[in-house]
């Protein structure tokens, strides 16, 4: 896509970030690395252009599967609920609800900016910039930056490095493309360290996620095309994993030979189970999310559903067939 015909919105966000002194910005619930990464990166960014910034994450940030920001800065940056600002700037989420309770439980606070790689966002800012064919909302970031007149360092190159690679599971997503690896070929160029990065997080997981892995591993069922599993709540407790997440444990299962489309259905609490599809080309895996009030990507989708595991488990594994059949 040529940037060049979102002159508009760029002018835009370039007008409401340089009228603002105190701007925040937002990652989606359960953040993942491409929102971490972006947020850090874009913050760090309007930090060395004298912003003053508001790293702000309602759920607790995982301890994996992100940049590992304790390299970088002595404390977390991030917040849970923002003080004041002048400008509001949601990263890498695809719908107002994922935004947190801030902007999902008033309906009067509009954010002022979202930019965002999700075929599912609908626009859900004052100034909007949506571009799907993105593989990571980090990709869209750093052509942003300059964009801006904003420069890298060390800091925001690996913030958005370590969003691009997690999102594109180290470059292996269908949507990698060669504008994705050379803009990770400038990220080192600008001091990122892409073998340091990869190990930290990719490669590296706790011996709780491993344990946590196990419950999920020794409940796989497969029904022809279709590979499935669960973590219960007790799973968590008894492996003691501290997130809230799968662990990363369902790109391993979309890597299982002769599978259409992997699912696995992570139970929250008592009334609320989390679900995340992936799939292989030829399914539409986010089509099957919104039924549910999630959304995604075509080939990797989620929804997070408030009632029982029973009582949602087999409607969404029936609607789950149905796109491969």
């Amino acid at each position: 896509m040529n940037y060049e015909i979102h002159d508009k919105t760029i002018s835009a966000i370039h007008q409401c970030i340089q009228n603002s002194d105190r701007i925040a910005l937002f990652c989606h619930i359960r953040p993942d690395g491409d929102t971490i990464g972006s947020v850090l990166g874009f913050g760090w960014a309007l930090q060395a252009a004298g912003k003053e910034v508001q790293f702000i994450s309602q759920d607790d940030i995982p301890s994996q599967d992100r940049l590992r920001f304790e390299d970088y800065v002595d404390t977390s940056p991030f917040q849970k609920t923002p003080g004041l600002f002048d400008c509001s700037i949601l990263l890498d989420i695809s719908d107002i609800q994922r935004a947190g309770d801030y902007f999902s439980k008033n309906e009067t606070c509009i954010p002022d900016i979202c930019i965002d790689h999700h075929s599912s966002n609908i626009g859900i800012a004052r100034i909007n910039w949506i571009d799907s064919e993105k593989a990571a909302t980090a990709v869209i970031i750093a052509k942003l930056i300059p964009l801006l007149g904003l420069s890298f360092n060390k800091k925001t190159a690996s913030a958005l490095l370590s969003g691009i690679l997690t999102d594109t599971q180290g470059f292996t997503t269908r949507n990698t493309d060669s504008e994705t690896l050379q803009i990770a070929s400038e990220m080192i160029q600008h001091g990122a360290d892409l073998y340091e990065i990869t190990q930290s997080v990719m490669m590296a997981h706790s011996f709780e996620a491993g344990k946590y892995w196990s419950f999920g591993l020794a409940k796989m069922q497969r029904d022809g095309k279709l590979l499935w599993s669960v973590l219960k709540s007790e799973d968590k407790e008894k492996s003691g994993y501290p997130g809230n997440d799968d662990a990363n444990l369902i790109n391993y299962l979309s890597t299982t030979e002769a599978i259409q489309i992997a699912l696995l259905f992570v139970e929250q609490s008592p009334q609320s189970v989390k679900i995340s599809w992936r799939g292989r080309p030829g399914v539409d895996v986010a089509s099957i999310a919104k039924k549910f009030g999630g959304g995604g990507h075509v080939l990797a989708a989620g929804a997070t559903i408030n009632q029982s595991f029973e009582s949602i488990f087999q409607e969404v594994l029936n609607e789950t067939k149905k796109a491969i059949a």
